[in-house]
């Protein structure tokens, strides 16, 4: 998490908790410190949550088996390696070429199910304006 988000985060934390545990009044002004709210609120910053919250679901990455895709992503980020375009388009092509002979379309030939829907109903309607 950047900076810049912790702080973000941080003021609309304290902006919320004013809110619920309203200002006290001095000198016709209702204020009160941001130490003074957390100290009412007692419990750990958003941002100390989102970081805890991480940590534990990095535990949770780290007992997935090497199969899970959501291990294989994080690991890929880690290492800051993307897949190349080609094997990005080998893979998508395989999956279309799998789903348009189910489909009985020719090879290379890719309509999306939306597509199909679209221009069934576009026939249904018959002549616009008429």
């Amino acid at each position: 998490m950047t900076q810049k988000l912790e702080n973000k985060l941080e003021i609309w934390e304290r902006k919320m908790l004013r809110r619920i545990f309203g200002g006290i009044k001095l000198q016709n002004e209702f204020r009160r410190t941001n130490k003074e709210i957390m100290e009412l609120y007692g419990k750990p910053d958003i941002v100390q949550v989102v970081k805890a919250q991480r940590a534990r679901w990095l535990g949770h990455i780290a007992r997935m088996s090497n199969e899970r895709w959501v291990k294989n992503t994080y690991e890929r980020r880690r290492k800051n390696e993307k897949r190349t375009t080609e094997e990005e388009m080998v893979g998508r092509s395989d999956i279309r070429s799998e789903e348009n002979r189910s489909e009985g379309l020719e090879e290379g030939c890719v309509r999306s199910k939306k597509m199909e829907k679209k221009s069934e109903r576009t026939r249904s309607q018959g002549p616009v304006g008429l």
